[in-house]
C-alpha cells in the first residue's frame, strides 16, 4: 500500500511538473515546428508545373522532328541532283562516242565583244565628223578637206559617210578641183543611193558636168532631180528646174 501510493505522488508530481512548466512546453512546441517544416520544405511538385515541363518537352520534340525532316529532304535533294549531273554526263559521253553531237564554242563573250567594238565605233565615227564639219564652220576648208579624207576610209559604212563625200565635193568645188568633186558627188549616188543628200549631190554633180562642157549629161541629171523629187518639198527640185530653163531652154 505504502508502494502504491509513493509511486502515485511520484507521477504526480512529474506530471505537475510537465504540464506547469512553461520552458518544458517551449521545447516540446519548438521540436514538433521544427519538425513539421523539415517536412513541409520539401512539397511534391504540383499538376500545373508537371504540365508546363510535358509541353516543353513536347515542343522540343516537335523542333528536332522539323530539323530531322529539313535535313533528309536536302540529302534527297542532293542525291537526286547529282544523279541528274552524271546521267546527263553519261548521255553527252554517249553522243560523243556516236558522233551525234558537235559542240559549239562558247560565243557569249565574243558576242559582246563585237557589240561593244560597234557602239565604239559609232560613237567615235559622230565625233569624228562633227569635228571635221566644225572646220566648215570656221572657214578652215583646207583641214576640212583633210578632215573628211580621213574619216572615210576608217568609217567607210558610217550613217555619216554619205554627208562626208557631199561635203567633200562641194570642198573640192571651192578649191577648184572639178574632177575629185565629180569623183566625190558619184561616190555618194552609188554606195548612198538612199541617202537624203542625194538629190543635191545629183543637182551639184549636174553643175559639174556643165561645168566641164557636158551639156548633154548635166541636162540628163537636172531632168533626173525633178522627176524623182516631184511632188516632195525640196528647194533642190526648184534650183534643177531654174538652171534648166535658164541653160537648156
Amino acid at each position: 500500500m505504502t508502494k502504491l501510493l509513493s509511486f502515485s505522488l511520484t507521477v504526480g508530481v512529474v506530471w505537475g511538473v510537465l504540464t506547469h512548466s512553461p520552458f518544458i512546453l517551449a521545447q516540446a512546441q519548438v521540436v514538433d515546428v521544427s519538425q513539421q517544416a523539415i517536412v513541409d520544405s520539401s512539397p511534391a511538385p504540383s499538376g500545373g508545373d508537371l504540365a508546363y515541363q510535358l509541353q516543353q518537352l513536347q515542343q522540343e520534340m516537335r523542333e528536332l522532328r522539323g530539323i530531322l525532316e529539313e535535313q533528309q529532304y536536302a540529302i534527297r535533294r542532293l542525291q537526286q541532283s547529282r544523279l541528274d549531273d552524271y546521267r546527263n554526263i553519261d548521255k553527252r559521253l554517249l553522243e560523243l562516242q556516236q558522233g551525234g553531237v558537235v559542240l559549239q564554242p562558247d560565243t557569249s563573250t565574243a558576242t559582246a565583244a563585237v557589240v561593244d567594238t560597234e557602239s565604239t565605233k559609232i560613237v567615235g565615227a559622230k565625233q569624228a565628223y562633227n569635228d571635221a564639219y566644225a572646220n566648215i564652220k570656221k572657214q578652215d576648208f583646207d583641214q576640212a578637206v583633210i578632215a573628211f579624207e580621213s574619216f572615210i576610209p576608217q568609217y567607210p559604212e558610217s550613217s555619216y559617210a554619205g554627208n562626208a563625200f557631199y561635203w567633200l565635193g562641194e570642198l573640192y568645188v571651192l578649191r577648184g578641183d572639178l574632177e575629185l568633186a565629180k569623183t566625190s558627188y558619184m561616190s555618194l549616188l552609188e554606195k548612198f543611193s538612199d541617202h537624203r543628200k542625194v538629190p543635191d549631190a545629183t543637182y551639184k554633180l549636174a553643175r559639174v558636168y556643165h561645168e566641164q562642157g557636158n551639156s548633154e549629161r548635166a541636162k540628163a541629171l537636172l531632168e533626173k532631180v525633178v522627176a524623182d523629187n516631184t511632188g516632195k518639198s525640196s528647194g533642190t527640185v526648184q534650183l534643177a528646174k531654174d538652171f534648166l530653163s535658164k541653160n537648156y531652154p
